[in-house]
């Protein structure tokens, strides 16, 4: 018999594997009932699909994978998926309207301001629109971030629209749509929802810069006064950094990764140097 239970189904994408979280929806939290994590190779480039039929095999393999996992039914009515693709980006909106002291400021006319925004966006073909964040208003030349009820002569709007090219997208929900998924799904920002995952209130109030450090993509998330103001996908990881390994030192991939896992570091080298002074009484040379 199927629980009635809230349950979530999450999907990280990746450039180096796709990982499958089922939790239970708990009050204000999620407790984490089962992970399935499978390795990739050419089937994803940059956080990008490439091969969607064997992207699709995968994910029904890892949803067969995760219902042997646990012993209960469950039925999932929504699943998250967090990409965190190359060329993803944020671009910066903005719209005014002349209100000459006739309309109260509400939802229609915050709406029509971020349709007015959207317009200029939309002449972008190759791009598609999935997340938009309110940087503030300007009214009558007074900075808010909640203008309802104002009666004023001018409202400006300014928006951050995070975009990407729509392969990145169609590729992948070609991927999702040929599995056996319940419910709806729903394609999050990855690098926004470490931010939302790891970050305190006060951080976010006084402004913090998040890295998500993946395999061929690293995601950059600026965020202050608790709102999102610039997102960025760069193509660069940590396999970048084995390749490298590979040329310098003359190793194999599986040689280059085991080191730089056993000695890798993201220390300044001024660090380093004094670590080293402090535990081997010398100083190392750095050239």
């Amino acid at each position: 018999m199927t629980q009635e239970n809230n349950y979530a189904l999450v999907f990280d994408i990746g450039s180096s594997c796709i990982k499958l979280c089922l939790g239970e929806k708990m009050d204000d939290a999620l407790r984490i009932l089962s992970v399935i994590k499978r390795p990739i190779g050419s089937e994803i480039r940059r956080g990008m699909v490439q091969k969607s039929q064997e992207v699709s095999l995968l994910i029904e393999e890892m949803l067969n994978e995760l219902k042997a996992s646990v012993d209960f039914d469950f039925e999932i009515d929504n699943s998250y998926v967090g990409i965190n693709a190359y060329g993803m980006r944020s671009l910066p909106l903005q719209a005014s309207f002349e209100l000459n002291y006739e309309r109260v400021v509400d939802d229609a006319v915050l709406d029509e301001l971020f349709d007015e925004a959207m317009s200029n966006f939309n002449d972008q073909d190759d791009f598609d629109s999935r997340h938009t964040f309110v940087q503030e208003y300007v009214v009558d030349g007074f900075r808010t971030m909640n203008p309802a009820g104002e009666k004023p002569r001018k409202i400006d709007a300014y928006y951050k629209v995070v975009m990407g090219k729509n392969q990145i997208f169609r590729n992948l929900e070609a991927a999702l749509d040929e599995t056996s998924l319940q419910g709806k799904y729903h394609l999050e920002l990855g690098v926004i929802a470490s931010a939302v995952a790891v970050l305190s209130k006060e951080d976010k109030e006084k402004g913090v810069v998040v890295v998500d450090f993946g395999a061929e993509t690293t995601g950059i998330c600026v965020i202050k006064d608790d709102v999102v103001r610039h997102v960025a996908i760069l193509p660069f990881g940590g396999q970048n950094i084995t390749r490298d390994l590979t040329q310098i030192a003359g190793l194999s991939l599986q040689e280059a990764e085991a080191l730089k896992i056993e000695k890798g570091n993201a220390l300044h080298y001024t660090e380093l140097m004094m670590r080293a002074k402090k535990e081997n009484g010398r100083q190392l040379e750095f050239n």
